[in-house]
């Protein structure tokens, strides 16, 4: 059994503990300092950064850091780093992790406990249409001009509602169609659906209309290829900026950030990045059979 993992946390108060882990660890401030790092490793479960020792004048940070390097297991390198005492185990510490400014400590803490009673909402939407060629050639016909380069035609679309800024990409056989609404994510549930495929029927009218009398296969047809999934935590956040990534071999790609609003606001938000490739009648099929 990892000895470290059976320490009482109130093991700092013998300095004989230290001797199974830190052998050679002298000086009270030192022993203090690594202590408390432990106990952030254990009880918290994660590694401890910087914010965690607020106390401390940066510069005696990082010489404490340097007498325990021997100790210890860098799990971020980044701004800040974040450690861990060698041989405790971490929950995920097999991702692979990127980590940029953040102002660290309890703030960011409690920012992440806020987000458990969020409800997930969804953004930054790809669209894939597969068609026969003819509204390629027909808007060819009336005028639209191909990119040079990969000879696609771009058509942008503001629908109904403005915060669904749509971008299409229109190539001989397939329609590329990007949904950014970042700042106003659609709530994750059907109702967003219905009003995303209400505004992907637009769209769709819109863009046959410009060519003349051609229609698309049906939206419910369409297949979604890519979206991020987030939660946005109600409580305004006023730290410097901060970015984590997290490559999950099962999960992909996991992102907490800071986001800025236009209004001026900045909270914390954690996004995954979903690649379902299904049809949007299939999506919502499985989004209404796990609600029932």
């Amino acid at each position: 059994m990892n000895q470290v993992n059976t320490i009482p946390v109130n093991f700092i108060k013998k300095d004989h503990d230290f001797t199974i882990h830190f052998p050679d660890l002298r000086g009270k401030e030192l022993k203090k300092f690594a202590a408390k790092g432990l106990r952030i490793n254990l009880v918290k479960k994660r590694a401890f950064c910087g914010g965690d020792f607020p106390e401390m004048k940066r510069d005696n940070y990082r010489k404490y850091i340097q007498k325990l390097k021997p100790y210890l297991e860098l799990v971020i390198d980044g701004k800040p780093k974040f450690w861990k005492i060698m041989g405790v185990q971490l929950p995920g510490y097999s991702r692979k992790f990127l980590f940029r400014d953040t102002g660290g400590g309890v703030q960011f803490e409690k920012l992440l406990e806020s987000l458990n009673h969020e409800h997930p909402k969804f953004h930054d939407i790809k669209i894939k249409v597969y068609h026969d060629g003819e509204l390629y050639y027909k808007l060819l016909d009336k005028g639209f001009s191909p990119n040079r380069y990969n000879k696609c035609i771009s058509y942008n679309f503001s629908g109904i509602k403005p915060s669904l800024e749509t971008k299409s990409s229109i190539y001989e056989n397939i329609i590329q169609i990007d949904i950014g609404c970042s700042n106003e994510p659609l709530i994750y549930d059907i109702s967003s659906f219905l009003e995303l495929i209400e505004h992907l029927s637009y769209f769709s009218h819109s863009v046959c209309g410009l060519a003349g009398s051609h229609s698309l296969p049906f939206v419910y047809e369409w297949i979604l290829t890519h979206y991020h999934l987030n939660l946005d935590s109600s409580i305004e956040y006023s730290g410097k900026s901060f970015e984590v990534k997290i490559n999950d071999v099962g999960q992909g790609l996991i992102r907490y950030y800071s986001k800025k609003f236009p209004n001026g606001k900045t909270t914390a938000r954690l996004e995954q990045i979903k690649t379902p490739k299904k049809t949007i009648l299939e999506t919502v099929t499985e989004m209404a059979s796990k609600l029932n």
